[in-house]
C-alpha cells in the first residue's frame, strides 16, 4: 500500500511539473501579437556639420562613412543614400539624417596607454532625422568616446554605433506609399 501511494505521489508530481512547464509556454505563444508590417523608409545621410565646433577632417569622414555602413548593415531602412545623391530626389519615403558636432575633445592615445584616468577622446553630436516636410522625427544628442587603449578614431565607431541603435529602436510613423 505504501508503494502504491509513493508511486501515485511521484506520478502526481510529474503531472504537475509537466503542466506548469507547458502552461506558460502555451500562454506566451498565444499572447504574442502579430508583428506590425511597416512600410520601409529610405534615408539620406548628410555630411557631418562641424562648422560651429571644429572637428579634424579624418574624424568627420570616419563618422560619415561608418554611419552609412552601419545603417546599411542594420537593414532598418529600405535604402541608404549618400549626401548629394540625385537618385534620392524622387523618393517619396525619404528621411534626412543630419549630424552636427556639439563638442569635441581629442584625447591622447599615449596617455590612455600609460594611465587609466586621462587621455579620453569624446565626440558629442546632435542627430536630427527629418521627413520631407522638415518635421523632426528624432532630435537627440549622442556621445562617442574611447576611454582606454585604442586609436582616437575608435570614438567615431562608438558614436555611430550609438546613433544606429537609436535609429533602429525608434518607432517611426508609416512611410507614404509612392504614387504609381
Amino acid at each position: 500500500m505504501k508503494n502504491i501511494r509513493l508511486i501515485l505521489g511521484f506520478a502526481l508530481l510529474a503531472v504537475c511539473a509537466t503542466s506548469s512547464q507547458a502552461g506558460p509556454q502555451a500562454a506566451s505563444t498565444a499572447a504574442k501579437p502579430e508583428a506590425v508590417k511597416q512600410v520601409p523608409w529610405a534615408v539620406q545621410v548628410e555630411q557631418v556639420d562641424s562648422a560651429a565646433n571644429p572637428l579634424p577632417a579624418t574624424f568627420s569622414v570616419a563618422i560619415y562613412e561608418d554611419l552609412v555602413d552601419q545603417l546599411t548593415k542594420s537593414k532598418r531602412f529600405e535604402h541608404v543614400y549618400r549626401s548629394g545623391d540625385h537618385s534620392a530626389e524622387g523618393v517619396s519615403n525619404l528621411l534626412t539624417l543630419k549630424t552636427s558636432v556639439e563638442k569635441f575633445q581629442q584625447g591622447s592615445e599615449t596617455t590612455r596607454a600609460v594611465t587609466t584616468v586621462g587621455g579620453f577622446t569624446k565626440i558629442f553630436v546632435r542627430m536630427q532625422l527629418a521627413g520631407k516636410d522638415g518635421k523632426l522625427l528624432i532630435d537627440k544628442s549622442v556621445e562617442g568616446k574611447i576611454r582606454f587603449v585604442g586609436e582616437n578614431l575608435k570614438a567615431t565607431q562608438d558614436l555611430t554605433k550609438g546613433m544606429t541603435k537609436i535609429l533602429v529602436q525608434t518607432s517611426l510613423p508609416e512611410a507614404p506609399v509612392a504614387a504609381k
